[in-house]
């Protein structure tokens, strides 16, 4: 993690710059610009370098309004779960995305309408909401990686007021 880079904090460039080892059960932060989230590691698979993790609801404890010293609880486990991969040194999450194929771009037929072909075959449009169609010879799923900030062990919420 490179401050100023990766983190705007000197506290999540502090929490990142450590190798620590995902535990099931154990928690994890995953350190954003200044923020911070909290999780629950929940599977660990050695072979393919993966771990499931799960976000909690973490809930605001202290009266402090917008200071810098938060409290929270973390009783519940909320949201889709999230597989991350050990990959080239880094955690990464995959994203999936639907891209015409080839074919169906180098003809002019079909390239020149296709997203009305696509809507009119059954393409959802959303894939926010994993409301993904493939249709052969028109579309295919392109998975793209992305490295993710996180520390295993602990689980810290942090809400920064200042942006």
């Amino acid at each position: 993690m490179k401050l100023g880079k990766d983190t705007g904090s000197i506290v999540n460039y502090l929490y990142g710059n450590n190798a620590t080892v995902p535990i099931i059960g154990k928690g994890a932060t995953v350190l954003l610009w200044t923020d911070r989230h909290a999780y629950e590691v929940l599977e660990i698979n050695e072979k393919e370098k993966t771990v499931v993790i799960q976000a909690y609801e973490a809930v605001r404890m202290d009266k402090n309004n917008e200071s810098e010293n938060q409290e929270y609880s973390y009783d519940k486990l909320v949201g889709e779960k999230m597989i991350l991969k050990f990959k080239n040194g880094f955690w990464k999450y995959c994203t999936h995305h639907i891209i015409y194929t080839d074919e169906a771009l180098e003809d002019t037929n079909i390239s020149h309408h296709i997203l009305d072909i696509y809507k009119k075959m059954g393409g959802e449009m959303d894939d926010y909401f994993n409301k993904i169609t493939v249709i052969p010879n028109l579309t295919k799923i392109k998975n793209e990686w992305h490295k993710i900030n996180i520390i295993f062990g602990v689980k810290n919420e942090y809400y920064d007021y200042s942006f």
